[in-house]
């Protein structure tokens, strides 16, 4: 969604500039779809940023919530948390077993 988001955000720069490039509207209507296009672009932006920064806030309120009452902080998924990783300390160990 972050993708959607910049796209718009991105549409609001150059759209006027298109309008701009393409000169004036020829009639009533094209002016009419050249605002609504900008001011949707413009509004769903304004849109996607809130509801990232309601979310990130909501995210941030509940861990420290978590933290504060004493309970324990948030977990990483099991899939996550039990996936295979490589430490550096075998690394390490396999290394000097070689020489």
């Amino acid at each position: 969604m972050k993708d959607v988001e910049l796209g718009l955000w991105l549409a609001v720069l150059v759209l006027p500039g298109i309008a701009w490039v393409n000169g004036p509207s020829v009639s009533n209507d094209q002016w009419v779809v050249r605002c609504l296009v900008i001011a949707t672009a413009l509004l769903g932006a304004i849109g996607l940023r809130i509801r990232f920064w309601r979310q990130q806030r909501l995210i941030l309120t509940q861990t420290a919530t978590a933290t504060m009452s004493g309970s324990e902080p948030l977990r990483r998924p099991e899939s996550i948390a039990s996936a295979p990783t490589i430490s550096r300390a075998a690394d390490d160990a396999s290394s000097t077993e070689l020489t």
